[in-house]
């Protein structure tokens, strides 16, 4: 008796069915367990922002955040941000 609930419960968890779910199941844990708070960081929000208006103004060099000059970082990142903006536009 116990045999066949072991291997119901086998051929129910293997179904591919619910594969979906354990990928959904999975990255919920990785996602929200081992972030170490990086969600209430925003500076990837800044840097997009950043990347954008710099192609909208076409400015590779003076690069703005908010209709104004910004110097925070090195541009690098932003520069890569921009290309891959322009190549996926």
């Amino acid at each position: 008796m116990r045999l066949k609930s072991i291997k119901d419960s086998y051929n129910f968890l293997n179904n591919e069915k619910y594969y979906p779910l354990y990928l959904l199941i999975l990255s919920i844990a990785v996602l929200f367990f081992q972030l170490d708070g990086s969600i209430g960081n925003w500076d990837e929000a800044i840097y997009s922002e950043v990347a954008r208006e710099g192609l909208l103004k076409s400015s590779w060099i003076d690069l703005y955040y908010k209709e104004s000059l910004w110097f925070e970082k090195p541009p690098f990142v932003i520069w890569l941000t921009m290309s891959s903006y322009k190549i996926l536009e």
